[in-house]
């Protein structure tokens, strides 16, 4: 009887030591899945960023070039400018979003202008640009659905448990922007 007792208080503590292993290596796991998560997140925020940069350059260049091929409606660029001034001085994700949109409503209203009073400009180096920001556009949508995926899985991940323990434990954001795929198309 004595033996069977011993037995029965070593299972016992076997299964708690095993589920407690279990428990450790589940949290283990999803802490490193959120922090991977958390990383990659900033990485294609940089690289969403960073298209945004491209697409910038490439509207600026095509204003230089048009400046210089005829007198355009100057609030057209102003408005450009000013847009592209918001977003230089954006700090968190909410003010970057927003002057995303006010860029891209300026780019339309540019576009706007320069197909009613001229329709098109011929002439290698305007397409060349016009290829460039295509290009960019392209990337932008890409890399913000790309932004996207990551943020719902970790919002996912973040959000149940044992993964809003890890969260709360960590200090990690619980949600985090997602940005708007803005319909880039100009043409």
């Amino acid at each position: 009887m004595v033996k069977s007792k011993h037995i029965l208080r070593y299972i016992i503590i076997g299964i708690i030591t095993v589920i407690l292993l279990a428990v450790i290596g589940a949290l283990l796991f999803v802490s490193l899945t959120i922090s991977s998560l958390n990383d990659s997140m900033a990485v294609k925020k940089q690289q969403l960023l960073a298209a945004f940069d491209v697409r910038k350059e490439a509207l600026f260049e095509l204003g230089d070039l048009l400046e210089d091929k005829m007198s355009l409606d100057r609030n057209a660029f102003e408005r450009l400018y000013l847009a592209q001034k918001q977003l230089d001085d954006a700090k968190t994700d909410s003010e970057i979003s927003a002057a995303n949109i006010q860029v891209d409503e300026a780019i339309d209203n540019l576009v706007f202008v320069m197909k009613d009073k001229y329709l098109y400009l011929e002439g290698e180096d305007v397409q060349a640009v016009e290829d460039e920001i295509e290009t960019a556009n392209n990337r932008i949508v890409m890399e913000t659905i790309d932004y996207n995926k990551d943020v719902v899985d970790y919002n996912a991940t973040a959000s149940t448990f044992p993964g809003n323990v890890i969260v709360d434990i960590f200090g990690y954001e619980q949600s985090a922007l997602v940005f708007e795929i803005i319909d880039v198309s100009r043409g």
